[in-house]
């Protein structure tokens, strides 16, 4: 933790308050499947929308469960901000139609300026189809927190 100014026996000011990290910021999920994905395409409900504080660093992370229909191909879930900008991304190779599916995690790390800020998560395949797959015990979420200075 960056509280490295702070000492025991020290009075705790709001400076040093200031130095921890804030936790969730924003949250979504979903827990239904979005089904024929063959293109790059936004995950509906997994958009998030915050206020950014200056020099403040924030994680996000995407969270999704995919199964590839047709063809052998690569799955990409991707972070992108609100122009559509890639952020980061997680890519796995499927093979077959029908007979894998495989949980994709993004994490990407950010200073962004101050401000609303707003990031996404798209699915995309490079050969022929697949789904999201969410339910109520395994939904599909973006989450950004506030991990401090």
């Amino acid at each position: 933790m960056p509280v490295s100014n702070f000492t025991a026996d020290d009075v705790l000011t709001a400076a040093n308050m200031n130095l921890l990290p804030r936790g969730v910021m924003a949250y979504a999920q979903v827990t239904a499947d979005q089904t024929g994905i063959s293109t790059v395409t936004d995950l509906t409900s997994l958009t998030t929308t915050f206020t950014a504080v200056a020099s403040r660093r924030y994680r996000i992370t995407g969270h999704v469960l995919v199964r590839k229909l047709t063809n052998t191909g690569d799955v990409a879930v991707t972070v992108a901000n609100s122009a559509n900008v890639q952020q980061a991304t997680c890519q796995v190779s499927l093979v077959g139609a029908d007979s894998e599916t495989h949980t994709l995690v993004v994490h990407f790390i950010v200073v962004p300026g101050a401000g609303s800020i707003t990031y996404k998560l798209r699915l995309a395949t490079s050969l022929g189809t697949c789904n999201l797959l969410a339910g109520a015990v395994f939904p599909a979420f973006i989450l950004v927190e506030d991990i401090g200075v």
